[in-house]
């Protein structure tokens, strides 16, 4: 455990948050025992990120595109606010790196019958 938090400190110091967040991500995936505990665990970490997420202000490094630069053109839809593009970044990032994980694991390791 602890060469995995050496690896996570030396990431987010070189790279940045996000990268380590994807390795943490990646951990609860690899660790998931059912598609029911993924969920669960994957559910609690899309809360936490989503509070850094607003925190930190993250969104323009996450989103395929600037969304500071649509804000100063254009209103956002639906009434949504950076705060809601932070959350719903969050959601997205934490459960298509947990399921994606998770499925690669499925495909490299059998059940166990």
């Amino acid at each position: 455990m602890g060469d995995l938090m050496k690896l996570v400190n030396y990431v987010g110091e070189h790279y940045g948050l996000l990268p380590a967040y994807a390795i943490v991500i990646s951990t609860g995936g690899i660790m998931a025992t059912s598609r029911k505990h993924l969920l669960f665990v994957l559910s609690i970490m899309a809360g936490v990120y989503a509070v850094m997420f607003q925190s930190f202000n993250l969104q323009a490094k996450l989103l395929p595109f600037d969304i500071s630069t649509v804000m100063a053109v254009h209103e956002l839809p639906f009434g949504l606010t950076v705060d809601h593009i932070n959350k719903i970044a969050a959601f997205i990032f934490v459960y298509v790196i947990g399921f994606a994980v998770y499925g690669l694991k499925r495909a490299a390791v059998p059940k166990v019958a």
